[in-house]
């Protein structure tokens, strides 16, 4: 099979979960046998050449946001795929998210053309937008603000650069559900969760990155991922007389957010208990030696950071979201607290404490070699397979 990917970064230099994701899925086609081209900004097409997979560099004509310039990079990407599509046709196309915009408008003549496409939504933005707009009540900041405003504006287009593929998937049920609030219904909207390549996990080991125990936060410090609960949570755990590991925010942060979570730290007085690393290029050390990883996201699908820290046996105390409860709520290594709730943080972080390391870490890994990427990518096949015949149904 012929396969266009279209997403604005690759991993490295993200680390997000859109661009591992992609990433994941375009090594696993391609070491499968599968011809995949993946549409990508030239920082990230840079990065990849020489892969399993072919990267074709896209140069947005207009840049509103040159950290992340999605709208104007996806009608430039969908439009070089149609072009390259009447060279040497792709047999389907498929983006994920914000990088499915100019499907709207190139939708049309890709099904005259033939060319079938795969539209991924991981949450609705409208759960985006409650999660930043809760943040920005707590903490408010311009950046947190101008991405509200945005997502705003472009929401309204997930109907369309959604709805109108040829098939449509999701991770998890709270995004099936948001689509169907927006007229898509749900039995067009296949669910197939993300996973991690267990090859990469099994058999690591590595020195630890830090001396002494230590409670690990991973991924990108955003507005949605509800820092600012966990930071409040941690200072009154701090404050009642408790002594906690020293906490670590792993992960690089857009606009003015992560100075925001650095300040609120220092108002609590816990900036020497709360550490924030920047952009690592490898989370796995983390991982493995934590103490325990704390993932108090106020919006999400499924975390990859869950199913990462699932993948090391970690103790895992996670926000209580309908679509992640869903997933692995049978993993008793998961305590669930509710998101955005610092009083009930709170009391997870202290029966953490209390659980001490002598608890048994539990089955995480057994539960992810169900989600090993060679088999999330054989489900991805199947869905571009729906996509073609649907396609041609169509057309007849």
């Amino acid at each position: 099979m012929r396969i266009a990917l279209i997403v604005t970064d690759l991993s490295p230099p993200r680390i997000g979960g859109i661009s591992k994701v992609a990433t994941s899925l375009a090594e696993n086609l391609g070491n499968s046998g599968h011809e995949v081209v993946v549409y990508t900004l030239e920082r990230s097409a840079s990065l990849h050449e020489g892969k399993s997979y072919q990267v074709i560099p896209v140069r947005p004509r207009w840049m509103l946001y040159s950290d992340y310039p999605v709208v104007s990079f996806s009608l430039s990407a969908f439009k070089r795929v149609l072009e390259d599509h009447r060279k040497e046709a792709f047999d389907v196309s498929h983006a994920m998210n914000f990088n499915n915009f100019a499907l709207t408008f190139y939708r049309r003549s890709m099904s005259k053309e033939g060319l079938a496409h795969v539209s991924t939504a991981f949450e609705t933005t409208q759960m985006e937008i409650r999660a930043k707009w809760k943040d920005f009540l707590e903490k408010p900041g311009i950046h947190n603000l101008a991405q509200i405003v945005m997502e705003c504006l472009l929401a309204p287009w997930q109907r369309s650069y959604i709805g109108w593929g040829d098939a449509i998937c999701t991770e998890d049920e709270e995004t099936r559900e948001g689509l169907a609030e927006m007229g898509i219904p749900p039995e067009n909207v296949d669910l197939i969760p993300s996973g991690v390549q267990l090859s990469d996990y099994l058999g690591f080991d590595s020195p630890s990155p830090q001396k002494g125990l230590y409670w690990l936060c991973p991924g990108r410090v955003d507005p949605r991922k509800g820092n600012p609960t966990l930071i409040r949570a941690y200072a009154k755990l701090v404050n009642s007389g408790a002594l906690p590991p020293p906490l670590f925010f792993v992960g690089g942060g857009r606009g003015d957010h992560l100075q925001g979570m650095r300040t609120l730290s220092h108002e609590l007085g816990v900036d020497g208990q709360i550490h924030f690393t920047g952009k690592v290029d490898d989370l796995r050390p983390w991982y493995q030696h934590a103490q325990a990883v704390l993932l108090p996201s106020l919006s999400e699908g499924i975390p990859i950071t869950l199913q990462e820290a699932l993948a090391f046996n970690q103790k895992i105390v996670c926000s209580k979201l309908k679509g992640t409860y869903a997933f692995a709520s049978q993993v008793s290594s998961i305590k669930w607290a509710e998101p955005g709730s610092q009083e009930n943080w709170q009391q997870a972080l202290s029966a953490l404490l209390r659980s001490g390391e002598s608890s048994i870490k539990g089955e995480g890994q057994k539960f992810m070699k169900d989600h090993d990427w060679p088999k999330v990518a054989k489900r991805y096949l199947k869905l571009y397979e729906k996509a073609i015949q649907k396609l041609k149904a169509f057309a007849k």
